[in-house]
């Protein structure tokens, strides 16, 4: 997912079109009217070889300064026709990298009329330019989202009005949409209010769809709830030991079998839950794993720490190296 306090769009064309459309400087006016200088004496010293009758010498040096000054707009001609092919290169490109960007752009106005959209947006919501552009952008959301797409509009007009000092912030939502075919989809919206090409306020949103990292999500807690219920019908827990920071993370089911509560475990905290006769036979256990790598599979008795009540436990563990985990 993309950085959401960077404004994801730039209105402005890169530096290098700037600098080609940039008038030219005094020290450039000087260099050229040094080239147009000398290009009409090459020129008149060609002519006075071809005809030895010159002009009167006011006449000659007004029509100096005509030549001279019309062989400057030429060159000035030829630097603005090159800075001109050099802006449509750059212009191509960035339109080139706006459509082609790996996520969707759109800028609507602040009652939510779309007015550009770049092809991935397109691409993502199954639909023609034509028949996006002028639609209000609540059509493609889900209905049962209209809320929050509204509580998302108003944190992002919250934010001061441009030309403060927080002006560019961004606000993000996720929000389910819907295509003109009917299948829906997760988007992840992040939006910037600017100052649109007539001064007034615009809104810019950078859009992706992450159906696929909500199923993932979906998923994943899907199996933790499987575990979790697993371990409590076979009475089973299970913990991990960080011998960095000395931490221990237990599941829920593993503080019931110890009778713990929400606080933090330690180390030290851990090795002494077992009662006192089984502590030195852990002790070794583990120190086998850590260091020889030999199997960790033993059966002790902890008293646990809620009710006092004394229970057989059976235990395995492994030991991963890279992360100094058991």
């Amino acid at each position: 997912m993309p950085n959401p306090s960077k404004n994801p769009f730039r209105s402005e064309l890169p530096p290098k079109v700037q600098r080609a459309s940039t008038p030219l400087s005094l020290r450039a006016l000087t260099a050229l009217r040094q080239k147009a200088e000398a290009a009409l004496r090459a020129k008149a010293k060609s002519k006075q070889e071809s005809d030895g009758n010159l002009p009167p010498a006011a006449v000659q040096k007004v029509l100096h300064e005509v030549q001279v000054q019309r062989i400057e707009l030429e060159m000035q001609n030829e630097e603005l026709r090159r800075a001109r092919e050099e802006l449509e290169i750059e212009k191509a490109n960035y339109a080139d990298f706006y459509n082609r960007a790996p996520v969707g752009y759109l800028t609507i106005r602040e009652s939510g009329l779309i007015l550009e959209a770049n092809q991935t947006l397109l691409e993502i919501l199954g639909i023609s330019r034509a028949a996006l552009l002028k639609q209000a952008i609540t059509r493609f959301i889900l209905k049962e989202d209209h809320d929050d797409y509204y509580q998302f509009c108003k944190r992002l007009f919250a934010i001061k009005s441009v030309g403060t000092e927080q002006a560019g912030e961004s606000v993000s939502s996720e929000l389910r949409m819907v295509r003109p075919d009917g299948t829906g989809f997760w988007a992840y919206l992040v939006a910037t209010i600017v100052s649109g090409k007539s001064g007034a306020r615009v809104i810019r949103i950078v859009l992706s769809d992450i159906t696929a990292r909500r199923e993932v999500t979906r998923a994943l807690m899907q199996s933790e709830g499987r575990l979790r219920h697993a371990e409590q019908v076979a009475m089973i827990g299970n913990w991990e030991i960080d011998l960095t920071t000395q931490a221990v993370v237990a599941s829920a089911n593993a503080r019931i079998l110890f009778g713990l509560g929400e606080e933090k475990i330690l180390l030290a905290d851990f090795t002494a839950l077992p009662m006192a006769a089984y502590r030195r036979k852990l002790q070794t256990a583990l120190c086998d794993l850590i260091e020889a790598g030999q199997p960790y599979e033993v059966e002790y008795e902890v008293q646990r720490v809620n009710d006092g009540r004394i229970i057989h436990l059976h235990s395995l563990a492994e030991y991963d190296a890279r992360g100094k985990k058991v």
